[in-house]
């Protein structure tokens, strides 16, 4: 399904394809909003790589990718690490022995770990993280996700909608009958985890 195909979608099911009420420039906004929504929440879209450890980055951390989101996975020499906010990183106190690290954050869009990693060489440091989406524009352009997700974004693009149109009821049932179809396309697309996800709210959300 591409953006022209989720677009005629909305329009018809909300029933203004004339754009009355909505206008497509919304429509591919929403379409954008969800798949970057759908994709933080439920990881689908992996990147993967190895980072290497010098005097610099030992330090300094790694920068983060351009389309990072989020870490899913870090490991140091194949040992997995533990996330911890930056916030408590500050609170460690006393004297760490020199080691290798346990932990990693995140800080200033950097990759950083705690204690100084001690080991030097290439590709010690295993990263995954959440890609983002790439940006939809041309109607053409089809979404980065599975296929088992493209309605779960027309879906989304009419609960959008009927938001603008301040149908509160409306809202309510597009958004339950939203996560309930986003959560079984999560289990028959070949989960990361053998669980039914959990929609949250975030307050970046917007909607």
């Amino acid at each position: 399904m591409n953006l022209q195909d989720i677009i005629r979608r909305v329009q018809r099911l909300y029933g203004d394809s004339a754009e009355a009420q909505i206008y497509v420039t919304d429509i591919i906004d929403w379409v954008n909003d969800g798949q970057f929504i759908l994709n933080r929440d439920l990881e689908l879209l992996i990147a993967k790589g190895n980072l290497d450890v010098d005097d610099t980055t030992a330090t300094a951390g790694w920068a983060l990718p351009a389309d990072y989101v989020k870490s899913v996975l870090v490991q140091f020499k194949s040992v997995t690490m533990t996330y911890t906010p930056y916030n408590e990183v500050k609170g460690f106190s006393g004297v760490i022995p020199a080691s290798d690290p346990s932990w990693y954050y995140i800080w200033s869009n950097y990759l950083k770990m705690y204690p100084t990693p001690v080991s030097r060489g290439t590709g010690l440091v295993y990263h995954e993280y959440v890609k983002h989406p790439t940006i939809l524009k041309s109607s053409t352009d089809i979404p980065e996700l599975p296929g088992s997700f493209h309605l779960d974004l027309v879906r989304y693009c009419l609960m959008r909608a009927k938001e603008l149109n301040e149908d509160e009821q409306a809202v309510n049932r597009v958004n339950s009958d939203w996560v309930a179809a986003v959560a079984e396309s999560k289990f028959n697309s070949n989960p990361r985890e053998n669980s039914y996800p959990v929609v949250r709210d975030y307050a970046g959300d917007l909607w």
